[in-house]
């Protein structure tokens, strides 16, 4: 189970409480939702690896969420080194990037391990919340995807 808190760090615009049927909204017609299966064929995580609206060299990974009871296991790690595999070599992009809250630091932990670096912060507001809130934008660029690939981090 999911609490708002953490909902609102995954999916700032999602209502509580989450259902499969909003986890399936997520995924605009250009994205492309990932299912991360375990060895019985459970789903144990998910993400979306989506094209940049200002530029087609450029992807963003989204929603990257993890069973909790799976959580802790690396999971999440090699859910976010597939999407980047299939980013860079199947899609062959330049870059892919994506958004973090500062506060989220399993997450942070998470992509650092999948080859992250961290970059610019700046600052969004969304529904349901009075407040501007602080995002941290981290990227791999295709030369850090290729010293990772050859070190055998991915």
């Amino acid at each position: 189970m999911v609490d708002a808190q953490e909902l609102f760090l995954l999916a700032p615009k999602t209502a509580p409480p989450l259902t499969p049927a909003k986890v399936l909204g997520w995924a605009l017609p250009s994205d492309r939702p990932y299912v991360m299966l375990d060895a019985a064929a459970c789903v144990v995580g998910y993400a979306e690896l989506n094209r940049m609206a200002d530029s087609n060299s450029r992807l963003w990974i989204g929603h990257v969420l993890i069973a909790p009871h799976r959580r802790g296991a690396g999971y999440g790690t090699r859910l976010v080194r597939l999407l980047l595999e299939a980013a860079f070599r199947d899609r062959r992009v330049r870059e892919v990037g994506l958004t973090v809250f500062p506060q989220n630091h399993r997450a942070l932990a998470c992509y650092r391990r999948a080859g992250f670096v961290g970059g610019q912060n700046h600052s969004c507001r969304f529904p349901d919340s009075a407040e501007s809130h602080t995002l941290l934008w981290m990227s791999v660029p295709r030369r850090r995807f290729r010293w990772l690939s050859r070190r055998g981090a991915q």
